[in-house]
């Protein structure tokens, strides 16, 4: 593990309280560094949530997340009488810090984020957790419970859509069944 952090430090998430400050990469991917650069302000707006992950008080990763809808094609989430339409958690990002890759910080936030999404749907009507992922990180997403799926009128770009439904599909298939 990186100087300062011990192996076995607990992470700790909170909602980010100043401005992600570094130089040049933070994670490695560009991509994800731009979206990190942006989405302190775009908090700041209440457009998304950003997330810090903290071990034994450093910094070690950064997450963003926001709600929406998105379109299904999937025929298990149409029904005669209903459209296609699910509201969901959209992770944005997940960034690790380059110098603490490979310590499962990213499985760690992953969970904390799913258990967070939870929780929310008390609060908050959404049905799915969703994140456009890296073709190459398809199969990481799919060891913690996600499942491809295709979304309508999107290209993905590189990327995969992926999926965690929340909902007990069998209540549903009961609601839908019934006389």
């Amino acid at each position: 593990m990186a100087e300062g952090v011990s192996r076995l430090a607990e992470i700790k998430i909170t909602l980010a309280e100043t401005e992600p400050d570094f130089e040049g990469r933070y994670c490695g991917t560009q991509s994800i560094d731009d979206m990190l650069k942006d989405s302190y302000y775009s908090g700041l707006l209440d457009k998304c949530r950003l997330l810090e992950a903290k071990a034994d008080g450093i910094t070690v990763g950064y997450c963003a997340y926001y709600f929406r809808d998105i379109r299904l094609s999937d025929e298990e989430y149409s029904s005669g009488f209903r459209d296609n339409q699910v509201a969901c958690m959209y992770i944005r990002y997940i960034a690790v810090k380059k110098d603490f890759q490979g310590h499962k910080i990213g499985n760690t936030i992953l969970a904390i984020l799913c258990e967070m999404a939870k929780q929310q749907r008390q609060y908050v009507p959404f049905r799915m957790i969703v994140i456009d992922a890296f073709k190459h990180l398809q199969a990481w997403y799919e060891r913690h419970g996600f499942k491809q799926f295709y979304e309508e009128g999107t290209e993905n770009l590189g990327h995969v859509h992926m999926k965690m439904d929340l909902q007990d599909q069998a209540v549903i298939d009961r609601y839908c069944d019934r006389e």
